[in-house]
């Protein structure tokens, strides 16, 4: 998908962002700044990084991936604010995971509980989704 559509997903889904909410947006160190870009453009201001997903392989070593600076083996889950944000309810909860890669894209299956430790059980939404999630709007063509 092109960062252009990337932009525009919010508005040509009709997903509309309550005023006072919170975004957690999963991004590789190398579009870093097109990930900064998208936030923007959907109204969210950059607060910090939420999770640094630490990937790890099938004996638990951190993966080695590929890089032209260094190898990757990490990707980064920022958070953006719009309005005030929400209330954080449970600040104990560290930045980083260490969990085994899998599927290409898939994310650690931890990270929806501690978002809703984070900022409680409220209205949520998933873009670009695989499966549906009890409590979660799910966006996105691989969701079954």
């Amino acid at each position: 998908m092109e960062l252009e559509d990337i932009k525009y997903y919010l508005s040509e889904n009709k997903i509309v962002p309550k005023d006072n909410s919170i975004l957690f947006l999963w991004i590789t160190f190398p579009l870093l700044k097109e990930g900064l870009e998208v936030m923007k453009s959907w109204g969210f201001e950059y607060k910090t990084c939420g999770f640094n997903w630490i990937k790890l392989d099938k004996k638990g070593k951190p993966f080695f991936g590929i890089g032209h600076y260094t190898k990757s083996n990490s990707e980064l889950c920022l958070i953006g604010t719009k309005g005030k944000g929400l209330r954080i309810l449970d600040n104990t909860i560290s930045q980083i995971v260490m969990t085994k890669k899998d599927k290409h894209s898939k994310k650690p299956d931890n990270i929806p509980e501690l978002i809703v430790k984070l900022v409680g059980d409220r209205k949520k939404a998933e873009l670009f989704a695989r499966k549906e999630r009890k409590g979660w709007d799910v966006y996105g063509d691989e969701v079954k």
